[in-house]
């Protein structure tokens, strides 16, 4: 009984690590599939049911954004792109507590995603940041590369390419 005590311990430990326990439901990212509760796919009545009503919407000629932004008045958000009112990208942004089921998420830094998920498909480089991308999988990675180890601090879920 004991070293089957054992062996489920060690199991557990290689499959979450300490340092990367398993996120709840309500914030489990899941590449190519959505946030939480919120899925591609989506009518943006049922994430409005889900988060309340937007802090902002944004129009372009094809797409609109909507924004919900922490009512602690720190700097969380989460943010739906939709075409036709179905949700096409999700994406969150300082909350650490968004994770895959690796562990990963905002706060890790680029080594830890590149140890979660390998080498990235491509790396967009913009002006105090990168955004380093999984394409097949569905998730891309918004790194602050002004940060002196090169944080995470957004992840965006879209369809795999």
């Amino acid at each position: 009984m004991r070293s089957s005590v054992v062996a489920l311990f060690a199991v557990a430990l290689i499959v979450f690590p300490a340092s990367a326990a398993p996120p709840q439901a309500r914030y489990l990212v899941v590449p190519g599939i959505g946030m939480g509760p919120i899925r591609l796919g989506m009518n943006v009545r049922d994430v409005e049911a889900i988060l309340g009503a937007p802090a902002r919407v944004d129009r372009d000629p094809r797409t609109v954004w909507y924004t919900w932004r922490d009512a602690s008045g720190s700097p969380r958000s989460i943010a739906v792109e939709a075409v036709d009112d179905l949700v096409i990208l999700i994406s969150v942004a300082h909350d650490e507590r968004y994770r895959t089921r690796e562990g990963v998420g905002p706060g890790d830094t680029d080594h830890t995603v590149q140890e979660a998920f390998g080498r990235p498909s491509g790396v967009l480089h913009l002006p105090g940041y990168d955004l380093v991308e999984y394409k097949a999988r569905g998730i891309t990675f918004v790194v602050d590369t002004g940060a002196e180890r090169r944080r995470v601090t957004g992840v965006v879920v879209a369809a795999r390419l």
